[in-house]
């Protein structure tokens, strides 16, 4: 569940932050031209006003405005995809709900073009197409954590697991009425606001500020962090291979959207390992990280004993590129989101038998 955060600016907090921020680069293609050309004519573009002012009222006129186009929507997956867990005026509530954060998004993203000049190098230029992580944090809090308290009264109590999956559907519907270009300018603002509901990020920086840059347990979690995309991937490979013709109620382990959703939920696996081993405390993963898998991946028949044996596999996967020195420090918690799944497997074998 989101919180209100405030993260204290030290030099251990902001080197994570920048890690965080890296993950959110804009995936400028790269064409027969040299890189740099290529990023050039984005970067131009993103510096037009007007270009972003298009891509906002575009997406405000013929989606928000019509309140994400019930219309538009219920020709979409995902009113079957959530229709098979709640019933279809509580999907549309859910959907209406979203709205707020669209709004206030776009807002931030017309707002915020970066100062066209020649000076800049490429990677410079990459950067300043970045979202800024923390900005977006604190302008859509409140309309996030309004959105949170909304789902939480609904009558299904399963409603709150599924803010990832509605803002997920949401964008790739509205990423569908863009062109190239802005598809790849605007798709990091997207991203965030999934990966920012479901991966405590900020809770990680506001650990991580107690501690000095030098200590064991930080280096840990700063090395780690650049590759959770890496691992995620290769946990899923992994797991896709193994059981190739699983489905639940979400489509195929193989299906793409699938595929999306669990790399994004492997990455907040690793998140919660960090937070909890910062904190010293298995609390984050024992009581909210266990708690959520309850609420989505049993609502889409997805039991105990297949939840114990994926997170095996990711548990294996993330150990294996720890070096010794680091083994003991996160072996508790990795070993710890292992056993929690072990354990609640047991309960249920013990209690539905």
């Amino acid at each position: 569940m989101l919180v209100s955060t405030q993260v204290l600016k030290t030099t251990a907090s902001e080197r994570l932050i920048k890690i965080y921020r890296e993950q959110y680069k804009p995936q400028v293609p790269i064409s027969s031209d040299e890189a740099s050309n290529t990023l050039q004519y984005y970067f131009s573009l993103a510096c037009k006003q007007t270009f972003r002012v298009e891509t906002v009222s575009k997406i405000k006129n013929s989606l928000l405005g019509a309140r994400l186009q019930h219309a538009g929507l219920n020709a979409s997956t995902l009113y079957t995809y959530i229709s098979n867990i709640f019933d279809l005026r509580e999907t549309r509530t859910i959907c209406e709900y979203s709205v707020p954060i669209y709004q206030k998004l776009l807002d931030i993203y017309e707002q915020s073009p970066p100062e066209k000049t020649t000076a800049y190098s490429s990677q410079q230029m990459l950067s300043l197409l970045t979202p800024n992580i923390e900005r977006l944090a604190t302008e859509l809090e409140p309309e996030l954590l309004e959105f949170q308290r909304q789902l939480l009264g609904l009558r299904d109590w399963r409603a709150i697991g599924f803010l990832t999956t509605v803002i997920n559907f949401n964008n790739q519907y509205l990423i569908g009425k863009l062109e190239t270009p802005e598809k790849i300018l605007l798709e990091p603002y997207l991203r965030f606001v999934e990966e920012h509901i479901a991966i405590p990020w900020q809770r990680v920086c506001v650990a991580a500020a107690k501690y000095s840059v030098n200590d064991p347990s930080f280096v840990l979690v700063e090395r780690s962090l650049p590759a959770s995309l890496e691992v995620a991937e290769s946990v899923y490979q992994q797991i896709s291979r193994s059981f190739p013709q699983y489905v639940s109620k979400g489509g195929c382990i193989t299906a793409t959207r699938v595929a999306h959703s669990f790399v994004r939920d492997l990455k907040m696996f690793q998140n919660y390992i960090w937070l909890c081993l910062l904190e010293h405390n298995m609390g984050p993963i024992e009581n909210e990280l266990i708690d959520l898998c309850e609420r989505v991946m049993l609502a889409l028949g997805v039991d105990w004993e297949m939840m114990s044996l994926w997170s095996k596999i990711f548990v294996d996967d993330l150990l294996s590129r720890v070096q010794p020195a680091h083994k003991d420090l996160i072996f508790p918690y990795a070993q710890g989101l292992h056993q929690s799944f072990l354990n609640k497997r047991n309960f249920s074998a013990q209690h539905f038998s």
